[in-house]
């Protein structure tokens, strides 16, 4: 298992001052400090059993552990309070320190189970680096411990042996400190060569204009420049190869060329994005979920669904997403008729193709068809069938009010055709991010379709003023209901606990405020 240079190691080097310090907080607090300290841990506690920090910070998508550096600020504000309090009354409390090493003893050997089985490496190597790592943070740990206890005891009257007990507690944490930093030298050793291949690539990136540095932005620029309305961008390659024994595409290509595609970076993938994508036939694919021989891309489940990504050379779902601009490499592919090549926008080294049948970023549908209906269909069929109606639950009292949608297979004119008209009808404007504006012509009752993902109670819709349901369309989807007419619908999104959170935020600042003045003008040298 190779070991990476990563952020969270910071977490990692900063257990090794914590677990000495953040238990002398506890220790020498008086009782009404403590009630607030179990009050942090417990919230903190209840962060990893209910992923809530979890599903803000990988797209409400299930529970990974990787956010929990977010906790880091509040181990840096124990650590520093623990330390001052040790410094401030002149105490240290070596039960505190047997305790909260024997707890982390407990937890490290509680997390075996869980550890042993993954990774390619037998299960005795896991096991002899996670008894190694438990005892480097419980050595250096008591080692800081004994440092500080001794180092408080050294005054002007301190007695030989206080004194020496404090050099050798220096002298063995400094050695304990060379030696990791030799192990850590020895293990950056090892991986040099692949540090060094990668190093040595990316610098040829910026150097040739290629990965990262390829032309694309440039040609996203001239784009962006060319046309300043609403739409997205497409293409047909992926600068980045990374090589998992099979090259794949960069997940990160789509987030640092900032081509507003139908990718987007794994984490950050929406539950309603994946929902859309999978109904419609798009599934994971190797190496990134790392599919075992008996399962299909379709049994896919859990976090390994964040890497569904793009629509692949689906046409006709471009269209119906907004993708109103093709950057392609080399020859000219094998492209419908209805996208058209742009010689202005185009360079020697990428072509730029014009999308003439691509919707607007909502569009309006009069027609539907049942969500069991259009699961059974082949997924060709899916992609006209989403061109021309609008996917409901079976059990949507909509569903009867519209149209019944047709059958056929819908011709390159067709898609053009059914662009023009969705164009004249529907006008989108971006206030900001996640707020838009529809000026909608409605020729009878139907669905305005939003082509972003939909989550339930997070969206604020209103027409013509009147507040109106977000529902799920296309099975995954945003759409709002409307009847004839011309209508201002605006779209925002507005996270159902946003007000209550934003309530909490200023009532907790006004009282820190409060407090410290408290403590100004009140407490004399301050507040415990």
């Amino acid at each position: 298992m190779k070991i990476n240079a990563d952020f969270f190691n910071l977490t990692t080097y900063a257990t090794f001052v914590s677990i000495a310090t953040i238990p002398q907080l506890w220790a020498l607090s008086n009782l009404k400090l403590r009630r607030r300290i179990a009050s942090v841990g417990l919230l903190c506690a209840l962060s990893v059993l209910f992923p809530v920090v979890a599903w803000v910070f990988n797209g409400f998508s299930d529970f990974s552990y990787r956010w929990l550096f977010v906790w880091s600020p509040i181990v840096s504000l124990a650590t520093g309070m623990g330390l001052d309090l040790v410094l401030t009354k002149k105490r240290w409390s070596w039960k505190a320190t047997a305790c909260a090493c024997s707890l982390f003893a407990l937890a490290s050997v509680a997390t075996l189970p869980v550890f042993l089985p993954v990774g390619d490496d037998s299960v005795f190597g896991r096991a002899k680096r996670v008894t190694f790592a438990l005892l480097v943070v419980v050595s250096y740990a008591l080692l800081l411990s004994g440092l500080i206890f001794t180092r408080k005891q050294t005054g002007s009257h301190a007695r030989r042996g206080s004194l020496t007990a404090c050099h050798f507690a220096k002298a063995a944490l400094l050695s304990f400190a060379a030696l990791l930093f030799v192990l850590e030298m020895g293990v950056a050793y090892r991986n040099w060569p692949d540090s060094r291949s990668y190093s040595e690539q990316f610098s040829n990136m910026a150097e040739n204009g290629t990965g990262f540095f390829d032309s694309d932005s440039e040609t996203v620029r001239g784009i962006r420049l060319a046309d300043d309305s609403f739409y997205r961008i497409e293409k047909d390659h992926g600068s980045v190869v990374v090589d998992w024994g099979v090259p794949y595409e960069s997940d990160n290509d789509s987030m640092v060329q900032n081509y507003f595609g139908t990718h987007s970076y794994n984490s950050m993938n929406a539950s309603g994005a994946i929902d859309f994508l999978r109904a419609a036939g798009v599934f994971v694919a190797f190496p990134a979920a790392d599919l075992s021989l008996c399962e299909s891309p379709y049994d896919v489940s859990g976090p390994n669904l964040n890497y569904i990504n793009g629509v692949g050379n689906r046409y006709k779902l471009m269209a119906l997403l907004g993708v109103k601009y093709y950057i392609t490499i080399g020859d000219a592919p094998d492209l419908p008729d209805y996208f058209a090549f742009d010689e202005d926008l185009s360079s020697e080294s990428r072509s730029v193709w014009r999308n003439k049948g691509s919707y607007p970023f909502a569009s309006f549908f009069e027609s539907a068809i049942s969500e069991s209906d259009y699961r059974m269909m082949p997924y060709e069929e899916k992609d006209d069938a989403l061109l021309s109606s609008v996917v409901l639950e079976d059990n949507a009292a909509l569903l009867s009010e519209l149209q019944q949608a047709g059958e056929g297979d819908l011709s390159d004119r067709d898609v053009v055709d059914s662009a023009i008209k969705q164009n004249d009808i529907v006008k989108i404007e971006m206030l900001t991010e996640g707020d838009y504006v529809v000026d909608l012509d409605a020729p009878s009752r139907g669905v305005l379709l939003v082509a972003t993902p939909y989550e339930k109670d997070n969206w604020s819709i209103l027409v013509d003023s009147e507040p109106a349901e977000a529902i799920c369309v296309d099975c995954g989807l945003l759409g709002v209901a409307v009847d004839s007419g011309e209508h201002v619908i605006r779209v925002r999104y507005l996270p159902r606990w946003f007000g209550m959170g934003a309530v909490v935020s200023c009532v907790s600042l006004i009282g820190l405020l409060l407090y410290g003045l408290r403590c100004r003008f009140f407490c004399g040298s301050g507040c415990p």
